[in-house]
């Protein structure tokens, strides 16, 4: 597989991840507020429904964490990459969708998420380099495998191999 496609793989990947846990956290805060304060959700908007819409933000989000990644940090080993220029990047990309879409006011809630999901999964990486990740023995290995072979994809992708 060449490095560019590697790279666009660590991507989208990217983006699943972010979007998988964008749908994940607005859902349970959907549930929270449907419970404490029903007066404040509209009939037809459910956990499930919010939780879908958002994490297809966050999907997006993600493909624009991984875009400014792979430009910003390229060749650059996961460990020089520091916690605060990843969340730099996750809140700038988390910025994209509402700047673009006209919803200025959603900037103030998705630039800290965003920030706050890259340095995590920054750190995880970092936890999953530690590990051998082609031989993931427990649940958990498995998914830090996953980010880590994303972020790694994104940043340094494997130069082709020539047989």
């Amino acid at each position: 597989m060449s490095g560019q496609l590697r790279k666009w793989r660590g991507v989208l990947g990217l983006g699943v991840t972010w979007g998988g846990l964008w749908a994940a956290i607005f859902a349970v805060i959907a549930i929270v507020i449907g419970t404490f304060r029903p007066e404040d959700v509209d009939p037809g908007e459910g956990s499930i429904r919010a939780g879908a819409i958002l994490g297809g933000v966050g999907f997006l989000s993600g493909i624009a964490f991984g875009i400014l990644l792979s430009f910003a940090e390229s060749r650059r080993p996961l460990r020089d990459i520091t916690l605060s220029r990843a969340a730099i990047w996750g809140a700038l990309a988390s910025a994209v969708f509402p700047l673009l879409t006209g919803r200025q006011e959603e900037v103030f809630v998705l630039c800290p998420l965003g920030g706050i999901v890259a340095a995590a999964l920054v750190a995880l990486t970092r936890k999953a380099e530690r590990y051998d990740s082609r031989q993931p023995r427990r649940r958990h290995n498995v998914l830090l495998s996953y980010v880590l072979t994303s972020i790694r994809d994104v940043v340094n992708p494997p130069a082709e191999s020539r047989t």
